[in-house]
Order: structure tokens, then sequence, then C-alpha cells
């Protein structure tokens, strides 16, 4: 049946943090084209800004979406810059949608993230959901899911190894909660704390410092809403788990190992790959996401789980991993999986898979970024991919904003994936 997608990502951070319109236009608003690659031929993706032509060809000639026209409907945002609500505003958006969806075959929304608006919009467009039961989303389970807060507990009842650590549901409490926990750590004055608003996606709800840095910090930080407050863990790595749990039942995909700058996030590598002595730590991580997989799939829950773990380095040397969050719905790693997917059918999960947000570029536009790589070549093939049939390659999965573009690499071996990923980070540094 094919799809709907609403993408839906501002559901995704809490509208009523003060911060919530600078995130989303800061970082939320260019993820809108990365959803591309999600689709399968014959889906439709509602987009609140008008993609960038060159990409929009590019990615719908490479995956065999169709014609762009057929792919996207654009709607206007509306000032609440909340997706469901500016479609329900936006008439010929609606018109557009119902003339589009109005034949003899069958859609259903695909949202970014299963929430309740998503079924009042449902509802009002007369399409059915994918995913979990509206009862049971409107329930509540889904928003569950992806709080810090529950998640911890989720993960102590699946015997996972969590962080420590104090929560608070004021400012007041929070400043106490601050003070508590500086005492039980030892005397170091360097010693940090992690803060986590439990319902901001994407790191930007996190506020690392010591106690008295955060001390005078919160007042302005804090706005409204529960926030954990734990020792800052210098992990030796930061993990994902990617499953998907469908009606037969939930399924593993894989781990990757994910990748950060001074700005937080920034990609991702597949497989996650540790020396030899810490091998043993991959099949611990895919036993306790198994048993998670297994406790939400039971719940009900149905649709794409994302697991953060981190690894903690024991005396011993070995790795033990640390659930630190989940996120129940698409993620930087699946949607780049999905594309990995529509090019290398079932072998792709033996590839090695470099993806990478906010590649530092002077290209203006996807044109340019095109341009850019077009001439690069390794061992004699061109390196960029346009068409599926390939045996490797690098796709652009998204076009250039605030500086930066987005890149996967599809590789044969490690060496192939990681070369090709430094020849495409200098050509788009370079002056154009």
């Amino acid at each position: 049946m094919p799809r709907l997608f609403i993408p839906n990502a501002e559901e995704a951070l809490p509208y009523a943090d003060a911060s919530f319109r600078d995130f989303f236009e800061a970082k939320t608003l260019k993820m809108f084209p990365r959803f591309l690659g999600s689709l399968k031929t014959g889906d439709i993706l509602l987009s609140p800004l008008t993609i960038e032509t060159a990409f929009a060809d590019y990615i719908c000639r490479l995956l065999n979406l169709g014609r762009p026209s057929e792919v996207i409907i654009n709607f206007e945002l509306a000032s609440s810059y909340l997706v469901g609500e500016s479609i329900s505003q936006d008439a010929q958006a609606r018109q557009e949608i119902a003339r589009r969806c109005s034949n003899s075959t069958r859609y259903e929304l695909e949202p970014y993230m299963q929430t309740e608006a998503v079924h009042c919009l449902g509802r009002e467009l007369a399409l059915p959901v994918r995913g979990t039961s509206s009862e049971l989303v409107n329930q509540g389970l889904i928003e569950a899911i992806n709080d810090k807060s529950f998640c911890k507990g989720l993960g102590l009842g699946c015997q996972c190894r969590v962080v420590s650590g104090l929560q608070a549901d004021s400012l007041p409490d929070l400043k106490r909660g601050i003070a508590q926990l500086s005492r039980h750590l030892s005397t170091d004055q360097h010693d940090l704390i992690m803060l986590r608003k439990v319902k901001y996606a994407g790191g930007a709800g996190n506020l690392v410092g010591t106690a008295e840095e955060l001390q005078q910090k919160v007042s302005t930080w804090y706005n409204v809403g529960r926030v954990l407050v734990e020792p800052f863990m210098p992990f030796a790595r930061i993990c994902g788990s990617l499953s998907v749990l469908e009606e037969s039942g939930p399924h593993f995909i894989g781990l990757d190992s994910q990748v950060f700058n001074e700005d937080g996030w920034c990609g991702f590598d597949y497989p996650a790959h540790f020396e030899l002595k810490k091998q043993a730590v991959l099949s611990k991580l895919e036993g306790v996401t198994k048993r998670l997989e297994h406790a939400l799939f039971q719940a009900g829950a149905r649709g794409l789980l994302n697991i953060d773990w981190g690894l903690v380095q024991e005396e011993d040397g070995l790795l033990e991993p640390v659930l630190l969050e989940c996120n129940f719905r698409h993620n930087g790693f699946s949607y780049v999986v999905d594309i990995a997917k529509k090019l290398f059918g079932s072998r792709w999960r033996d590839m090695y898979i470099r993806s990478r947000e906010a590649v530092p570029t002077s290209c203006a536009n996807a044109q340019a970024v095109l341009q850019a790589l077009a001439p690069l070549t390794f061992e004699g093939e061109p390196i960029l991919l346009r068409q599926a049939g390939s045996e490797r390659g690098l796709v652009v999965t998204s076009p250039p904003a605030h500086g930066g573009a987005a890149l996967a690499v599809f590789g044969d071996t490690t060496e192939y994936a990681d070369s090709i990923l430094e020849m495409a980070k200098r050509a788009l540094n370079r002056s154009y």
C-alpha cells in the first residue's frame, strides 16, 4: 500500500519550550528534503518548504520515485510551525491530497513520529495511519517511549544498565537536584553533571557543566517539564540500534557507531565495529536491544525503534552498554538504511556505510554540490551514484543548509568508504 509521508518532525520537540521556534528554524526545517530517501515508488511526501529542484530531480531519479511533481505535495507552514495544523489549514494542499489519494489505490499515512495529532489528521483526510493503534497512541504509549525518564524505567525492567541520577519537575527542584548530586560526586571541582530534558530530541535538551556552572545557567535554560540530573559519563563510544516492530513480530536491523562534532550528532558509521578484544559488546548490544524490542512489542507498539547506547570501558578493558534513550520514530539511521535497501537490496547489510550530516561546504545549492562531486572517481569509476544498479558509491542525502550538506557513502570495504568520504569532504569545502 503506498504511503502519504507526514514529516511531523517538530513533534519531537516540546512545543511549550521557549527554544522551540529557534531550534525548528535552525535544525528541524532543513530535515524535510531528506525524507525523500524514506519513500518507495508510489509514495507521496508532504513538505512545508519547496525542495530544491536539482536535489528533488536527483533523488527521485536515483530511487525511481517518479517525477518530483508526482512525489511532493507542498503545504504552507502555519505560524505555529505544527505540521498537522498547517495541513489542516491549507485548503489547497488538502484538495490536492484528496485528488491524489482518491483513485483506486488505497493510501495510508506514514508519520515521522506517531502522535495523537497525526491520527486526528488521518481522520480528517479519511486515511488510515500506519503503525501503532490509535487507541494506544492517544493513551500516550509512543510519547512515553520517547520520554527519557520512562525509557530509563523501561530499561531497568528489562535488566539494562542505565545512568544513575535524579529527576526534577520544576526550577527549584532542579536546583536542589544539582546540589544533591554534586554532594555525591568526588571533591574534584571538575566533576561534571549532565542535565537532560526528557522530551527533547537531537541532544538539544542537554546541558553539561559543573554544579556551579549549571546553577548559573538553569534559570534561563529551564522552561517546563521534567529534567534528568545525572553524572556526566565519559563514554568510550555511543552506538545506536535499529529495529522494526511489525505485526509479525520485532525484527532487529543493525547497530551503528555514532559520530559527533562540536555541534553534536553529525552522522554514523555502519556497522559498529570494535577491536577484537572488545567485539563481545556487539552481541551484548543485540541482546539488550531484543529484550527492549520484545517488551515494547508486547505493549502494542508498532514501528521503527532506534535506541542510543553509551559504552563504558570497564577495568578489564571490555565494554558494557548503558541505555540512554529510545526514539520511536524515523531517524538519521533509518532513512539511510531505506536508501541502501532500494539501491543494493539485501546485500546492503554487508556494506560499509559512512553517513554525515552538515558536511561543511561553500556550495550554495544542490546543483553546485552535485557539480562538485560529479568529476570525482575512484579506481576509474565515478563515486557519485545517479541510478540504481551500482556496486558502491556516494549519495547526496540532503541539499546544503546553513553551510553544510548531507552525504552517505556505501562501500564494499572500509577503505573505500573512508576514502570516498574524505574525497567528498575536500571537494565540497573548496571555494566556488
